[in-house]
């Protein structure tokens, strides 16, 4: 065979492999542009939490200023039988209530521990009274809405603290503990009871008739359509999803999310986000409304906002020196009135100084870690050096007190953050011994 013919034929060969290579470099390039045009600095713009406690008579207006309750789907009175006797009681026979611990997180860490048994009173429907007992307990079901705002903020890789929420740490379960209550919820709340705060020392201690509330609306997300999009990586088509009627404050995750939908958005704007993952899995829809104002109501001050000052742009996001640390904090200034970061940052403890334990269990920002990843935790921070930052609170003579109960839940707000952010140090906070 002639050498011009076997050039022909090796040419007219691989000519279908050089017009695929071409539409596949085509294919990533053009990813490669959608995934630069994403904007995720606009987003974390816009991530702005704020979460309020205020009284069951102002839910109403509150929502007209953008609030909307956390969870309405809590009953915090509980019988472990009820749910076990004619079927499972509705919350409506039960009816929505929350109640939440005055004090300080550590003195309800210790309310929990103690394990105290109350007693109070009850008149059922037929003027018949009894006494019950019960127990406080603490409760996580605030916990779930959170988890949504953290799936959130890991996908659209929103670059500030999530959240700052020390009331839904402090939400308290009442648990009857009697055999000789009514049988059913309905039977129960058909009646009258009393819980006999003042007797039992703890008229100061819970506080009722009250609701958290936050900008955040929360709902399932129905009206995704499947679409097909170009992995960023390989350029391969993937599932996609296609959901239009949205805003710039508008985030949509998926429930299981697969590896490339955890890990990309294909396109996010003010009249469509596209994600990657199956049209078969659920959505769930986040509206961060915009608070202009403050709601003015019995407690007008314990307003939490994950208050955080974005870096400039091409400024270091690395600590190299005290003086970035002590840069680093000020960002979180705002988040709690009242309260300074001694600039004594020492790799030592500092001497007359009581150590901020973690919050417990789920309470910690970003939810409760397997025992696998918390074994790893464990063992990766044993060698890392230790960072002591001091917090206190310096009230002037005019100053609202009402926020003294929450500067270790501040102190766990930037330290949970910072050993995300900067996982070189184990950040540890301490207060003055009192």
């Amino acid at each position: 065979m002639e050498r011009d013919e076997l050039k022909q034929y090796l040419k007219c060969a691989l000519e279908p492999l050089r017009m695929a290579q071409e539409e596949a470099v085509k294919q990533m390039e053009k990813t490669v542009t959608g995934q630069l045009q994403l904007k995720p600095e606009a987003w974390t713009k816009l991530w702005e939490i704020k979460t309020l406690l205020v009284p069951k008579d102002e839910v109403e207006r509150c929502k007209t200023r953008g609030y909307v309750p956390m969870n309405e789907d809590i009953s915090a009175i509980f019988h472990q039988e009820w749910n076990l006797l004619d079927g499972e009681d509705s919350l409506e026979e039960r009816g929505h209530r929350e109640y939440f611990w005055n004090g300080t997180y550590e003195s309800w860490q210790d309310e929990i521990n103690a394990n105290q048994l109350y007693e109070g009173y009850f008149t059922d429907y037929e003027g018949k009274v009894q006494p019950f007992h019960y127990k406080l307990r603490p409760s996580h079901e605030l916990m779930g809405a959170e988890k949504k705002l953290y799936e959130a903020a890991r996908l659209y890789r929103i670059q500030r603290p999530v959240l700052f929420s020390p009331w839904s740490r402090r939400l308290v379960s009442i648990q009857l503990q009697d055999d000789i209550l009514p049988m059913t919820a309905a039977e129960f709340f058909a009646g009258t009871y009393d819980f006999r705060w003042q007797e039992n020392g703890l008229a100061n201690k819970i506080l009722e008739g009250l609701e958290l509330m936050w900008n955040v609306a929360l709902e399932r997300e129905k009206d995704g359509s499947a679409s097909i999009w170009p992995d960023p990586v390989t350029g391969a088509t993937c599932d996609g999803i296609r959901f239009s009627n949205v805003s710039d404050r508008t985030f949509i995750i998926l429930n299981e999310l697969t590896s490339t939908a955890s890990t990309a958005v294909f396109e996010k704007s003010s009249q469509v986000i596209k994600l990657y993952g199956d049209a078969s899995h659920e959505a769930w829809r986040l509206d961060i409304q915009e608070i202009e104002q403050p709601v003015a109501s019995t407690y007008p001050t314990l307003c939490f906002a994950n208050v955080y000052e974005l870096p400039r742009f091409g400024e270091s996001r690395r600590l190299c020196t005290k003086g970035d640390i002590l840069s680093t904090l000020q960002r979180y200034n705002g988040a709690l009135p009242g309260v300074s970061i001694d600039e004594d940052i020492s790799l030592k403890r500092p001497e007359h100084t009581k150590l901020i334990a973690p919050y417990v269990g789920e309470d910690v920002y970003g939810g409760k870690l397997d025992r696998e990843s918390l074994i790893y935790q464990r063992e990766r921070v044993r060698h890392l050096p230790e960072c002591f930052i001091r917090f206190y609170l310096k009230w002037g003579a005019h100053s609202n007190h009402d926020y003294d109960y929450f500067l270790t839940d501040y102190a766990r707000y930037v330290l949970a953050d910072l050993n995300y952010r900067f996982p070189d140090f184990k950040w540890r906070g301490v207060i003055a011994d009192e």
